[in-house]
């Protein structure tokens, strides 16, 4: 059986068929964690979140593995040029959400539909202010990124 990188589930399960599938799930090496410590990371600061130093953090965007080889390729592509600000979505981007919506749940979904968010807490905090009324409960089910309580 060929060595699946630490993967439990094909690429195909993740929607990423094909080539860029096999390179990103491949290049990846899920079951060995980077070591963080004396980096800064804010994540394994057990003692500013009340966790005991033995906690395994499960944050959102403060990654406990190091990212596919594509992803980081991607990456230091789109960097080259120096310029960090927000893009507007292209066509192309517009392609691709459209197709992973078809790929990964076998919805024909119109992509231009879609809200842009700048990001989690935003768009959390948009779609409470649409669906909900003013009164209303929302609950949450820790653990969660910790702005959602404020949120």
């Amino acid at each position: 059986m060929e060595d699946d990188g630490g993967c439990q589930a094909p690429p195909s399960a993740w929607g990423l068929d094909g080539e860029v599938g096999n390179a990103i799930m491949h290049g990846s090496r899920f079951d060995h964690a980077m070591d963080r410590e004396g980096a800064g990371a804010l994540a394994l600061a057990h003692e500013l979140h009340g966790m005991p130093p033995d906690a395994t953090p499960l944050w959102v965007a403060d990654m406990a593995f190091s990212p596919p080889d594509a992803v980081r390729e991607a990456l230091a592509r789109r960097s080259s040029g120096g310029a960090f600000g927000y893009s507007i979505p292209t066509d192309a981007y517009f392609e691709a959400l459209g197709g992973w919506f078809e790929r990964r749940h076998g919805w024909n979904v119109d992509p231009r539909t879609s809200v842009i968010s700048r990001g989690v807490i935003h768009g959390l905090h948009l779609a409470i202010e649409v669906l909900t009324e003013p009164g209303d409960g929302v609950l949450i089910q820790p653990p969660v990124y910790p702005p959602f309580h404020a949120t």
